[in-house]
């Protein structure tokens, strides 16, 4: 019953057959005719607690490659580090930026219904309570004159505007 094929001479491998395997791709062939291998390294070879391994050219090349690599893997976990540590200071200026947007969203939800009049005349009561109850009879005639009807009037401030005609 054949194995398979030797690597090297490309014949049948039967049971009857002294094979060997490389160590890494475990590609069979002939142990003593194809192998290439002396008497003493054969013996090293299929000795159970051996030290000597055996590797086909293809895989001591790719072999070779191995410290190039780690030396990318290396290179990749720093590049990830540094990207990590720059999402989390994105991270933190996005909250900030985040809670800087809400809270002018509430400053303005909070004066959307604010209006603010110029040029209205000075009230003529000298009490301040009877100024701001002129103030709002004013603001409230405005309002309709707009088409806005009874709304109320929760606060009415009164600042003079420094004019600089110079």
């Amino acid at each position: 019953m054949p194995r398979a094929k030797c690597l090297k001479c490309d014949l049948s491998l039967t049971e009857e057959d002294k094979v060997i395997n490389y160590d890494s791709c475990r590609d069979p062939f002939h142990l003593k005719e194809c192998s290439g291998l002396c008497a003493s390294e054969v013996r090293a070879i299929v000795l159970q607690k051996r030290v000597l391994i055996f590797f086909c050219d293809e895989c001591v090349s790719s072999f070779k490659i191995i410290p190039l690599l780690l030396n990318k893997i290396s290179k990749l976990e720093n590049e990830v580090k540094t990207l990590k540590e720059d999402m989390k200071k994105l991270n933190e200026v996005t909250k900030l930026d985040t809670q800087e947007v809400f809270n002018e969203f509430q400053e303005r939800s909070l004066r959307a219904s604010n209006v603010m009049l110029y040029n209205v005349p000075e009230p003529v009561s000298t009490t301040l309570n009877d100024k701001i109850a002129e103030d709002k009879v004013k603001v409230a005639r405005v309002l309709n004159s707009v088409g806005i009807g009874e709304a109320e009037i929760v606060k009415v401030l009164r600042e003079k505007l420094e004019t600089n005609l110079g």
